[in-house]
């Protein structure tokens, strides 16, 4: 795959899409590889339309070594990925706009190599949030998470079909309150077509239509 590009809706009032001026682009290699993400849509904390850029850079062993995070081309954040022996990813580590240490996060797993627990850790090391993740048998993610010290701050649930694809995923506040669901469709190739947002009383919100370009 060469591009794919992801255009955001809402819903008008005889039932239309309208655009709502987000898009994400995402750029491959010929081998593959996540090379740029371009996130553009209105940030809500900068009262502006903006377009957040992504570069991917990779080892000698083709594995992330980091991405470096740009604000309408301005440098703002580099995320690095430090691997062990074996190559599992154990800890990321942000490097702020002034080139210093940020936050970083601790990975822990399972005996099969599944990722079960995240810790976050601010720039003075204190413990920040922690994030958790289920699967079932299949190996399928079907929860996920996160606490800020003792309170809950979110829990997502996610729900498979019979071919352990992934059709639905509920989306809960701290207090386990619906707040929002999304629902999958797929092309021949198994890739997401549209994704369907629904707010709490099962109101369409937005609709992410997914396009893909190949070499």
């Amino acid at each position: 795959m060469k591009k794919e590009t992801q255009i955001g809706y809402t819903p008008g009032s005889k039932g239309e899409l309208i655009p709502d001026q987000s898009s994400i682009i995402k750029f491959y290699d010929k081998n593959g590889f996540l090379t740029e993400e371009l996130n553009e849509r209105i940030w809500p904390e900068m009262q502006k339309k903006a377009v957040l850029k992504r570069i991917y850079t990779y080892d000698s062993t083709a594995r992330l070594s980091f991405y470096e995070l740009f604000n309408d081309e301005k440098f703002s954040l580099k995320l690095e990925y430090h691997y062990d022996s074996n190559g599992v990813l154990k800890k990321t580590q942000e490097i702020n706009s002034a080139m210093k240490p940020g936050f970083h996060s601790l990975k822990f797993y399972d005996s099969t190599n599944l990722l079960t627990n995240e810790e976050l850790y601010s720039p003075k090391g204190q413990l920040y949030s922690v994030k958790q993740y289920r699967y079932d048998v299949q190996k399928n993610l079907i929860e996920e998470w996160g606490k800020e010290g003792t309170q809950m701050k979110y829990k997502w649930v996610y729900f498979y079909d019979k071919k352990n694809v992934l059709q639905k995923r509920d989306d809960y506040n701290g207090a386990s309150v619906l707040l929002r669901s999304r629902r999958y469709e797929y092309n021949q190739e198994g890739k997401i077509l549209k994704e369907t947002i629904l707010n709490a009383e099962k109101k369409v919100e937005r609709v992410v239509l997914y396009n893909y370009e190949y070499w």
